[in-house]
């Protein structure tokens, strides 16, 4: 996922809490707190204008769009609100349009562009959100709880995804604001 950081954010503390009595509710909060700890409002799309190919993460966790769609396609079970879990693409796919296109498309929209708050604005769209990335974190974590490291492969399947071979030394940064919030 992309993260959502400014200079000075307030540095973590590295621990390891106790791994089998970790709830979806404290993933959640623990990688909120890692994306998005740096800015007021959460209900933001991400700000990295440098990511590879562009990127769609949005909200507190920055779930992306093609997490979700990779979840639709994939393993449509896991995702109890399919209307919702659409809309979220179709905010991607504006997203994905709008994205540092100011002055280059005629209908640009900055709501849509890095760091705008996309078109998911209700009270309702945040539960939404809220489901849909706990049920998503609550499929990775069952398979990261059968790694011979639980926490580290779930913070490395949110951040980078399943494939990556990137590692806490890759960005140590988001581990401590992780277990900072984890703990908190």
């Amino acid at each position: 996922m992309a993260i959502l950081s400014k200079v000075g954010a307030t540095p973590g503390v590295l621990s390891n809490p106790p791994e089998d009595n970790m709830g979806i509710d404290n993933l959640y909060k623990a990688f909120s707190g890692a994306e998005t700890e740096a800015f007021d409002n959460p209900w933001i799309r991400t700000t990295f204008r440098e990511a590879e190919g562009g990127s769609t993460a949005f909200g507190p966790v920055q779930l992306t769009g093609n997490l979700v769609k990779n979840y639709l396609l994939n393993k449509p079970e896991i995702i109890e609100d399919k209307d919702f879990a659409n809309r979220y693409l179709m905010n991607a796919r504006k997203f994905a349009e709008h994205g540092n296109n100011k002055g280059k498309i005629p209908h640009f929209n900055p709501d849509y562009d890095y760091g705008g708050k996309g078109g998911l604005t209700t009270e309702a769209d945040y539960e939404n959100y809220s489901k849909l990335s706990k049920a998503i974190m609550n499929d990775l974590w069952a398979k990261a709880k059968t790694t011979d490291n639980p926490l580290e492969n779930m913070i490395r399947y949110w951040r980078w995804g399943e494939g990556s071979d990137k590692s806490r030394d890759d960005d140590p940064e988001y581990f401590k604001r992780f277990f900072k919030h984890l703990g908190a």
